[in-house]
């Protein structure tokens, strides 16, 4: 076997040609491991900001139980009342306070077999009923409808039990129904403040009143829009006694702050408490603009690469909320202020009824904005300085963004839909030292 021989020089050039591979092998490995590092990161952040959509969902009622948070009081009492024989549930409240969520999470809760139905403005007694019915899939034994033990083909659903071409008119058919069922049912009707058929309300008023008397072991829930039941059923005094009435307030702060924190804990997110003191003030009550901004601020924070939302995360947060508000909001306050003329002095009083101190149901007094107007404006005003502008934005050209109730010389007022309130703080809200 012959063995090559190098010259030194030869053998030098051998070893820093080595010594170069050795360095390109090891820069390559670097770079490998930074873009696994890379992808990996990525990874997580997309994770993260998948999880954060399903935590924070101020574009739609909180789905599931998982991410529902809050409302410790109002639970209590509507599972009290599923629970006593023959008590039907009435939940009410004004936009935006979270009434749909609630019923998802009493849809998804409850021991009782549930359906939920939400209603438009096109339905009748006939069409709710007959879309509940098709919801209830039970079995049948014997004419009867049992739940264990059963086959397949023993299995239908309610609305089987209608003759052909049925209509279902009145309660008594509801009733000769649902005297098939032999477990307790409870049936959520959603959005019943849009039913514009005023003998649809006389009819389920009607039905509670029938149901109570006679099958104790189904519960309706009934909800909706409403500053109080009869706007919601009518005014019948008859199903008093065998209805919990549940109005369902601004949520209030100790809430809210749990639906931060026990999100951002989901996402393994912390927040600078100033920020979500900021956060809770802002809202006003209203969980949406709480999982709005929240959720702005966190995918902020999560981009940023950051597991800690602060003070500049949340001052972006409060811009992309403006622009993620609700097209109907955005398009009540561009009416509102939007003239040649004057268009601060609008500007500055609806900042100023939004400012305002407001009683149990949201109201003020002209007289209630003087102060307001005084420190905004930075010298003394009188009510009848404002008192058109107010009595203007009450009007539909300009919105009707204001509601006028009482009687004249006692006239209170409030945001015809109070998420428009939270928009107005939000379009002055003033970046500050947090």
């Amino acid at each position: 076997m012959i063995t090559p021989s190098f010259t030194k020089t030869q053998l030098d050039d051998i070893d820093q040609q080595i010594e170069i591979n050795k360095a390109v092998a090891l820069s390559k490995f670097r770079l490998k491991k930074v873009e696994q590092r890379y992808f990996m990161d990525n990874l997580a952040k997309q994770q993260k900001i998948i999880l954060l959509d399903k935590v924070f969902t101020p574009s739609r009622p909180v789905m599931t139980r998982e991410f529902f948070f809050g409302r410790f009081n109002e639970i209590n009492r509507i599972f009290s009342a599923i629970n006593e024989e023959g008590k039907h549930i009435i939940l009410y409240g004004e936009r935006g306070v979270g009434k749909t969520s609630l019923a998802n999470f009493m849809n998804t809760s409850t021991q009782f077999l549930a359906t939920k139905v939400t209603c438009n403005r096109y339905d009748t007694f006939n069409t709710i009923w007959k879309r509940a019915f098709e919801e209830i899939l039970m079995p049948l034994t014997n004419g009867e409808w049992e739940i264990d033990n059963v086959s397949s083909e023993q299995v239908s659903l309610l609305e089987n039990l209608l003759y052909d071409n049925e209509e279902i008119e009145s309660s008594p058919t509801v009733i000769r129904i649902l005297k098939k069922v032999s477990i307790p049912i409870l049936f959520i009707f959603d959005e019943f403040d849009l039913i514009e058929d005023n003998l649809t309300q006389i009819k389920f008023a009607d039905t509670i009143k029938a149901l109570s008397d006679n099958l104790p072991n189904i519960t309706l829930l009934i909800v909706g829009i409403a500053d109080n039941v009869n706007e919601l059923i009518g005014n019948h005094n008859s199903i008093e006694r065998c209805t919990t009435q549940v109005k369902l307030p601004t949520m209030p702060d100790d809430e809210l702050e749990k639906i931060i924190t026990q999100g951002l804990e989901k996402l393994e997110l912390t927040i600078d408490s100033s920020v979500k003191s900021h956060i809770v003030e802002l809202s006003q009550g209203f969980p949406h603009y709480t999982h709005l901004l929240t959720k702005h601020s966190s995918k902020n924070a999560i981009y940023n690469n950051s597991n800690l939302v602060n003070k500049d995360h949340f001052k972006i947060a409060v811009e992309d909320a403006i622009n993620d508000s609700y097209e109907s909001v955005k398009e009540s306050y561009r009416k509102a202020v939007a003239t040649v003329k004057k268009e601060t002095d609008f500007r500055d009083i609806i900042f100023a009824c939004a400012s305002v101190e407001t009683d149990e149901y949201g109201t003020f007094r002209l007289a209630d904005l003087q102060n307001v107007l005084s420190e905004l404006k930075q010298k003394p005003v009188k009510p009848q300085s404002y008192a058109y502008y107010i009595g203007k934005l009450c009007e539909a050209d300009r919105g009707a963004i204001l509601q006028r109730i009482g009687v004249k010389n006692k006239y209170r007022y409030r945001f015809q839909n109070p998420l428009v309130k939270v928009f107005v703080l939000l379009k002055n809200y003033k970046p500050i030292t947090i």
